[in-house]
């Protein structure tokens, strides 16, 4: 009970660490702290109220109030704290499970979604929508790509906090080498990992799993890097995705038989207007595959 490993949260101010005396005595002094602060020491799995810790419950029935000078000023204001407060658990982002489950499932399906998106404007008219111009058209392929981008820096930077850690080590995750930091808090720290300083069993096991991920990844990324793009060679979903939607195009061909039938039968109006509607479907899948292998070049490196 001598030990300085106590901590007390209330009106989002925390304090600690202290002793279970102190503790007692700064509750005591205050009545709607006592019934409304949330104590925590090493150990506990979360914070809970004095009533719900029985060590402390039956001491703070044995102990009279002791009248004792507060450990802050009366006239310090609200939201400062000492440099030995700043370091006080901190329990806020979002845990280990959420961000793998957020990470492996959302962020697919957020790069799936705005990419159908992006490939439904650029190809097809729609009479709600209004075409957009061929390099608007290209360069909006890169929508998805900035969707990714801006939910991978939310979700390392709350789950960088829920570590203990400041949120601007989200940042790091594109400079190469120095991401491996950021990495193993996301995937393998768990909560208040900066005040705990250790790996339980659960945190090995994510340890071993991320460092089997980087020997396997390691030798692909190499080789991207030196130019032999295994993202195409290996996969090659890209590439095939690509044949397909140019194979798609042929049946322009297939039906060039019928155009000319229909030709004859149609005025000088309607061959023009045909024609007109043919041209502005060949620019929108011209402008789409070079939008498509844009981004599989992209994709190449990654």
């Amino acid at each position: 009970m001598c030990d300085k490993v106590w901590f007390y949260n209330y009106q989002g101010m925390q304090h600690g660490p202290m002793t279970a005396t102190d503790l007692l005595a700064q509750l005591a002094a205050n009545a709607s702290a006592q019934s409304g602060a949330l104590i925590w020491k090493d150990g506990m799995k979360q914070w809970n109220k004095l009533t719900e810790i029985p060590e402390l419950y039956s001491l703070c029935n044995k102990t009279k109030t002791v009248s004792v000078k507060p450990s802050f000023p009366s006239h310090q204001t609200i939201g400062t704290q000492s440099k030995k407060e700043s370091d006080t658990p901190e329990f806020d982002g979002i845990s280990r499970i959420t961000f793998l489950l957020m990470f492996f499932l959302g962020i697919p399906l957020i790069f799936t979604l705005s990419f159908i998106l992006v490939f439904e404007c650029t190809l097809y008219t729609h009479p709600f929508v209004i075409p957009l111009d061929s390099s608007i058209r290209v360069y909006s392929i890169f929508l998805p790509l900035v969707c990714m981008v801006v939910a991978l820096l939310w979700m390392f930077s709350a789950r960088i906090r829920n570590t203990g850690y400041s949120r601007w080590w989200s940042l790091a995750i594109f400079v190469p080498f120095i991401n491996l930091w950021p990495m193993l808090l996301s995937f393998c720290a768990g909560n208040n990992f900066k005040a705990k300083k250790r790996l339980g069993p659960a945190e090995c096991i994510f340890f071993l799993l991320f460092m089997g991920y980087l020997s396997l990844a390691t030798p692909r990324w190499t080789r991207a890097l030196s130019g032999e793009n295994p993202a195409m060679d290996q996969g090659g979903l890209i590439n095939n995705f690509i044949d397909k939607y140019i194979e798609s195009t042929d049946h322009m061909g297939r039906m060039d038989r019928l155009y000319k039938k229909w030709f004859k039968e149609m005025n000088k109006k309607e061959r023009t207007e045909m024609l007109a509607q043919i041209g502005r479907s060949s620019e929108r899948m011209d402008a789409s595959l070079l939008a498509l292998q844009k981004v599989a070049k992209l994709l190449s490196f990654i």
